[in-house]
């Protein structure tokens, strides 16, 4: 009456919201955690008390307290305590009432990123073998065939399948970004469609910074957090910051204190000689892919036999049209070069985010195929990788010690790069030639004249 009298209806609305959720946080806490405990019991006094504070305060006339409400500040401090301690057990291992072996998480967003998934836990990196959900986030191609395969696999312990949060304009996609950060559990469980059940996470693991995968680190804001490898973006800058929003890094100053940022305990990469990422955390191995690795993800990931890229040279593209320097035209120059010396042995393969159908004379690969499966089995240092500067470039020698032949045309597509980007790029390039056995192997050319010459010493 008193809310209603000074707020009006609005007001008694967004009370008995507050109302409604305290209440449902505190029965998810009482009837799903394990009972008979310490905690338990004191959450379960605590509720006891402020429920009958409640009714006493639905009609406390305020006839023996004129002023001071002591009653109200004893009903709060009760409920506040409640619900501090409720949240806690119900994520801690003594709370978990069931599959409390699970102790992991890991989020993927990318097949690249379930097959680095697949090797953590193979390798048992982290105790993490028989210990570990895997939080998969659609849409990816061949997602939902990929996730079932996942689940029949046996490697991790439960799978939840993850959908991508919704994109809004304006003031819509405003709010629908507060709601994210400041109820994660709450934005998981709507990707989720609801269906999460209660864990106790020590460690959670991601490879990059996303909505979901911020979404499930506040949710277990206990865990120590990691970070495994994302391809060449893990070896240069920062996975955690470069990639924030004005907005999101003004929040996360105002708000949260920098919580919103996934600083890692541990990072883990395929290659740590050739990292010098700007994350401030020790960098240990992730071994590479072996055969019994290999033939679990060929199952997941429905490899299919081919011939494709074996002993060919391979032109590998990507969206290379979004950098600020890229010259058009160029990549159709490079691609006659490639055909012209050669011939049937030159093949393509298309960028994961690009919908090319042809490249020019170079005939497209359909294979199909998870491109570091191919690396696993048709790539060998008699291939030679032709491309701007990706990841698939550097895949053989990080996933399998292979030193095919790589060419990087960084340098003629994007002729004007400059600036601590571009250095960085140069700089990983001089890493990963160095890391190479014979160095000789990795060029960068810095003209069509050096590129051709280059290419034609490799075809005789």
């Amino acid at each position: 009456i008193q809310i209603l009298v000074y707020s009006g209806a609005v007001g008694v609305l967004l009370f008995a919201l507050l109302a409604l959720a305290l209440v449902l946080r505190l029965l998810r806490t009482l009837l799903l955690t394990r009972k008979a405990t310490p905690v338990y019991d004191a959450v379960a006094v605590l509720t006891a008390v402020a429920a009958g504070l409640a009714v006493n305060g639905v009609g406390e006339a305020h006839l023996v307290y004129h002023r001071q409400d002591p009653i109200g500040l004893l009903f709060w401090f009760c409920l506040g305590l409640a619900v501090v301690l409720a949240d806690r057990y119900r994520k801690s291992p003594e709370g978990v009432t069931k599959d409390g072996e699970d102790t992991v998480a890991l989020m993927a967003s990318t097949p690249y990123q379930v097959l680095n998934c697949l090797s953590f836990v193979q390798h048992d990196l982290e105790g993490s073998r028989g210990h570990t959900d895997l939080y998969l986030a659609h849409p990816f191609r061949d997602s939902e065939t990929i996730s079932a395969n996942l689940k029949q696999s046996g490697v991790f312990n439960h799978v939840y399948d993850i959908n991508a949060f919704e994109k809004y304009d304006s003031v819509k996609g405003k709010l629908s970004t507060f709601f994210r950060l400041f109820f994660p559990e709450q934005a998981l469980r709507r990707m989720s469609g609801g269906r999460l059940p209660v864990k106790a996470y020590t460690r959670v693991g991601a490879s990059s910074q996303t909505s979901a995968s911020i979404a499930l680190r506040r949710t277990y804001p206990a865990a120590q957090m990691i970070l495994y490898d994302d391809g060449v973006g893990s070896y240069y800058g920062s996975m955690v910051r470069d990639y924030n929003s004005k907005a999101f890094n003004l929040l996360n100053a105002l708000f949260f204190n920098g919580g919103l940022n996934l600083d890692p305990a541990r990072q883990y990469l395929t290659n740590p000689a050739m990292s010098e990422n700007e994350v401030d955390a020790p960098v240990l191995p992730l071994p590479p892919v072996g055969e019994k690795e290999a033939s679990v993800a060929e199952a997941v990931f429905a490899y299919r036999e081919n011939g494709d890229y074996r002993d060919k040279a391979v032109y590998l593209t990507q969206p290379v049209e979004e950098w600020p320097e890229y010259r058009p035209g160029t990549e159709e120059e490079i691609l006659r070069l490639v055909s012209d010396v050669f011939g049937d042995r030159a093949v393509g393969r298309v960028h994961p985010r690009q919908t090319l159908s042809s490249l020019g004379d170079v005939p497209v690969g359909d294979g199909g195929n998870l491109w570091e499966l191919e690396c696993v089995r048709q790539i060998t240092d008699d291939t030679v990788l032709i491309g701007a500067f990706s990841t698939a470039q550097l895949t053989p020698k990080l996933l399998c010690d292979k030193e095919p032949r790589v060419v990087f045309t960084y340098r003629l597509l994007a002729p004007g790069a400059a600036g601590p980007q571009a250095e960085k790029i140069l700089r990983l390039i001089g890493r990963f030639k160095a890391s190479y056995r014979d160095p000789d192997r990795v060029c960068l050319p810095e003209t069509m004249e050096e590129l051709e010459g280059l290419l034609r010493s490799i075809k005789t």
